[in-house]
């Protein structure tokens, strides 16, 4: 065969090959376990304040509570052939379980008696209510963000306790006065943003493996009792963060190559 036929067949192959890989890549959707990572100052601490006002008085008492457990999310990705970086464009909270460790205030209004306030058994889990939530690339193909207004932490487990003594105390109605969060859930959100780190795959067989790290702040602003004369409002804030992995099966680009290589080479032979 000629050099001029050798390189035409050569780039009839090459053209092949390109459109293989210049298909544009299938959305696809995986569900990721993520687990929180161990508490710090920095991720899975909360901050929560309660505040109540009575008597014209407004007094409020501070604790901290850890939280630990897991985040089932679903994501909407591309992997386009060749490197299979993931670009994450959708996502959505699916369910998962959050704990928080139990909690105590006390909240002294002077002569007129105090108020102490106990959660115990706290739990709960993300929600996206909307699905699914919007995600934006930030550096790709490692970082991913999303508005956290799109989603909720909702609390659903364990309960709250509030008693008092004196003349505050005469204000509860019984007293002590129970919520119990398995009938009455909480939620709340957040105007802020969050992320999606995943790295680029570790590829073994036809499966690519990604890390996932979700990092999210969360809020709660939930006023839970007002009967005119004491009104009763938790407040939290926080950082979430969890991590784990997904896999992404990778079709077989050799074999669709060569066979499409293949038919290139064989029609060349026979316009020859």
């Amino acid at each position: 065969m000629s050099f001029s036929g050798r390189l035409a067949r050569w780039s009839a192959v090459f053209g092949l090959a390109m459109l293989v890989f210049a298909v544009p890549a299938r959305a696809d959707f995986t569900t990721v376990d993520l687990t929180l990572v161990p508490a710090s100052a920095q991720y899975n601490t909360v901050d929560l304040s309660l505040e109540v006002s009575a008597s014209g008085s407004t007094v409020s008492d501070t604790d901290t509570s850890t939280i630990a457990g897991n985040v089932l999310a679903q994501l909407t990705y591309t992997a386009p052939p060749a490197a299979y970086d993931a670009d994450v464009t959708g996502l959505e909270f699916t369910g998962g379980h959050v704990t928080f460790s139990d909690i105590s205030f006390y909240l002294s209004f002077g002569l007129a008696g105090n108020i102490t306030a106990d959660g115990t058994n706290l739990a709960g889990y993300p929600d996206t209510p909307a699905p699914p939530g919007t995600v934006t690339v930030v550096h790709f193909p490692s970082q991913f963000e999303f508005p956290t207004q799109e989603h909720e932490v909702v609390l659903n487990e364990g309960s709250f306790v509030i008693a008092g003594n004196g003349l505050i105390g005469g204000f509860l109605s019984p007293n002590p006065m129970l919520f119990d969060l398995s009938t009455s859930p909480m939620s709340g959100t957040t105007t802020g943003t969050g992320t999606l780190d995943v790295s680029s795959p570790v590829i073994a067989g036809n499966l690519a493996t990604y890390d996932v790290t979700l990092t999210m702040p969360v809020a709660f602003d939930e006023e839970v009792y007002n009967d005119g004369t004491i009104a009763a409002s938790v407040v939290a804030s926080g950082i979430l963060q969890a991590a784990g992995q997904f896999t992404h099966v990778i079709p077989e680009p050799a074999t669709v190559l060569l066979l499409a290589a293949g038919a290139g080479v064989l029609g060349l032979r026979r316009r020859r």
